[in-house]
């Protein structure tokens, strides 16, 4: 896909879901429904087909955080904290997203949250970065799949002597 088609695919993913059902007809919204399955949000990841599915972990980076990173930008408010980082690769082009919630204290902001009934109100930051820099942004960063249809996701293995 040309880069400038996969910047163009990106800005109406991110315009578009939060208000996926309201979608009006068009062929880039079509695109992104094929190529996300229609999914809703949800602070979890999916994907069209769903064959793998897993977790994911990461230790941040105590050097250079996503919030250092959204700030150095100009992308983040005084008053907001990053709440959550996506990251999605849709053949082959790489997307990566921050969810900012209002608030500073995490104390505050786990409260906050816990009083909220429906959806979290947050603000959807697309950032244009490559895998590595998204990497760099976590000291550690941890990915695990198993085929979904298993249901072995978080089960325990040993491995045998050959």
């Amino acid at each position: 896909m040309p880069e400038s088609r996969a910047r163009r695919l990106h800005a109406v993913y991110n315009e578009s879901l939060a208000s996926i059902s309201n979608w009006a007809y068009s062929s880039d919204r079509v695109e992104i429904l094929k190529l996300t399955g229609g999914v809703m949000q949800y602070f979890k990841a999916s994907t069209q087909y769903g064959d793998w599915e897993g977790t994911a972990a990461a230790d941040g980076n105590n050097e250079w955080s996503v919030e250092e990173y959204l700030t150095n930008k100009g992308l983040m408010k005084p008053n907001e904290s990053v709440i959550s980082v996506s990251l999605s690769v849709l053949e082959g082009s790489v997307y990566v997203c921050a969810f900012l919630f209002h608030g500073k204290d995490s104390d505050s902001i786990a409260q906050a949250i816990a009083n909220i009934s429906g959806p979290v109100p947050i603000r959807e930051v697309p950032l244009e970065m490559t895998l590595d820099e998204f990497a760099r942004l976590f000291k550690r960063f941890s990915v695990s799949l198993t085929l979904g249809s298993l249901g072995i996701d978080g089960r325990a293995y040993h491995e045998q002597a050959n």
